[in-house]
């Protein structure tokens, strides 16, 4: 009768538990996923020194629309302007 008794009582306790488990498991997983693609796209935003050897070497260059001169500034050394777009290589 003791068995009976102990597995009346735990049984539904065991159950319980696996389910608790089966819910939370995957919710830790998800936001252990979340923190981590956090902090991978927070260091390539703060340029961070692990992400600087990722990073392309060569300067930003944008290209002057009023007077087509190429540059890397916030304003066109040659005409003051300050409307540029990025310059993609053809």
């Amino acid at each position: 009768m003791d068995k009976v008794k102990f597995f009346a009582i735990f049984l539904p306790v065991l159950v319980g538990l696996a389910f608790l488990f089966r819910i939370l498991v995957p919710i830790v997983i998800a936001t252990v996923a979340i923190c981590i693609i956090t902090m991978i796209l927070f260091g390539k935003k703060n340029n961070n020194e692990f992400f600087r050897k990722f990073q392309a070497k060569e300067p930003t260059k944008f290209v002057c629309i009023e007077c087509g001169y190429y540059h890397n500034e916030n304003t066109c050394p040659k005409c003051g302007s300050k409307i540029k777009k990025y310059y993609t290589k053809p």
